[in-house]
């Protein structure tokens, strides 16, 4: 990763030279060769890694902007999250008050038919006040002949 240019640019007469071919050199000498195909290996990774520093520059900035992408959509979430939360509850809510609206409802219906009868009642009894009434006048009238009418009765009882 640290080789300078200007030795590449020293090299590459020799990179270029037909007799510093690997198959030449092992033809001269064979622990040569292991050096020549070390400065070839060099030489291409060098040109190589010349492609390839800024695709990784790239990816480095790709990545770093992945985590501060990944930490706005965790960021996000949470809020999905609680937005949500707080729709479910809503949602609850709002059953809950539905549900004792229809039960309120009914109970409305059940009192009036209460009511009704209750009407009802009262208005046939409204009929038996004066009936009632008639009744205790008589009862208070004949209230005055009820010792008369035990001495008959006891008469009575006695002469069988």
């Amino acid at each position: 990763d640290n080789i300078p240019e200007a030795l590449i640019n020293k090299i590459k007469p020799y990179i270029d030279d037909e007799r510093f071919q690997p198959a030449k050199v092992r033809e001269v000498s064979v622990p040569c060769t292991a050096m020549c195909q070390w400065v070839h290996a060099m030489f291409k990774y060098y040109h190589v890694n010349m492609e390839v520093a800024p695709k990784r520059a790239a990816l480095a900035q790709a990545e770093g902007e992945l985590v501060v992408v990944e930490a706005k959509l965790k960021e996000t979430r949470a809020g999905l999250k609680a937005v949500e939360d707080r729709v479910a509850e809503l949602e609850y809510n709002y059953d809950t008050a539905v549900q004792k609206q229809t039960d309120l409802q009914n109970q409305v219906k059940v009192t009036e038919v209460k009511l009704e009868r209750a009407n009802r009642l009262i208005n046939g009894l409204a009929g038996e006040k004066s009936r009632w009434k008639e009744n205790v006048g008589f009862l208070e009238h004949q209230e005055g002949y009820i010792v008369g009418d035990t001495l008959v009765a006891a008469g009575s009882v006695a002469y069988m």
